[in-house]
Parts: structure tokens; C-alpha cells; sequence
């Protein structure tokens, strides 16, 4: 059994958005190149990190029960984060189809924890961990 809409939770939610952004904004050395595996390891942490933070959002915060909502917290995280890495440069650029990509991420883990606040249940396989909550609908 897990509670939702906690401040275990929305701190839990903070520190995974810091540590996004974190790992979007800071540069790794590129000289010389990443090796294969640890490349691909960072790219795969932050792709998890990415639905982390729409995935943690609605169990965090009992508002954010609608997937328009989702698709608004989706879009301005996205946009923060491409926004910050134009204005802090050091190699990093705005594009359009990163943030996308961001977008999409951010909302594919969003639309998961909806679904999961909704059956009020997290499954993983033989996993079943019970959501609790005052705000959860009936």
C-alpha cells in the first residue's frame, strides 16, 4: 500500500525535476568521446528520468487529475529545460524535436501514473502496490 498526494512524494517529485534538469544542462566531456555503453547509459537515464517526472506528478499532486493538465505540465517542462540549455549554451542548443521528444517522455509517464491514480493501483508484473489517498476519486 502506498500514499499519494504526500510531501514524501512532491519532495520526491522536486528532486527528480532538479536532477533532470541537472543532467539535461550539464555537459559531458566529449573529448575524448564517451565509450559505447556509458553513452547509451546516460541517454537511457535520462529518457527514465524524463517519464519519471511526468510519471510522479499525478501521484505527487492530487490536481493533477485530467490529462489536459498533464499535457500542460508535459510542454512547460519540456520548454524550461530546452529554454535553459539555449540560454546557458556551452554546446547545448534550443531544437525543436528534442523538446518534442521531451514533451512526449514527460507525458507518456504522465498518461501511465493517470491510468494507475484511476485503477488506484501501481502493477508490475506480479507487483501490486495499493494507491491510497484522501483525494483519490471514487
Amino acid at each position: 500500500m502506498m500514499k499519494v498526494f504526500t510531501p514524501t512524494l512532491r519532495t520526491l517529485w522536486i528532486t527528480t525535476v532538479a536532477v533532470t534538469v541537472l543532467v539535461e544542462v550539464i555537459l559531458l566531456p566529449t573529448n575524448p568521446p564517451l565509450p559505447p555503453v556509458p553513452h547509451y547509459a546516460y541517454k537511457t537515464l535520462k529518457a527514465v528520468l524524463f517519464v519519471s517526472v511526468g510519471y510522479l506528478a499525478p501521484l505527487a499532486f492530487w490536481h493533477f487529475n485530467a490529462l489536459t493538465r498533464g499535457i500542460m505540465l508535459a510542454f512547460v517542462s519540456a520548454m524550461c529545460v530546452e529554454t535553459l540549455q539555449g540560454l546557458i549554451g556551452r554546446g547545448h542548443s534550443f531544437h525543436w524535436y528534442e523538446m518534442l521528444l521531451k514533451l512526449g517522455l514527460i507525458l507518456l509517464g504522465f498518461n501511465f501514473a493517470l491510468d494507475h491514480r484511476y485503477e488506484r493501483q501501481i502493477s508490475l508484473g506480479p507487483l501490486h502496490i495499493r494507491l491510497t489517498g484522501e483525494h483519490l476519486q471514487s
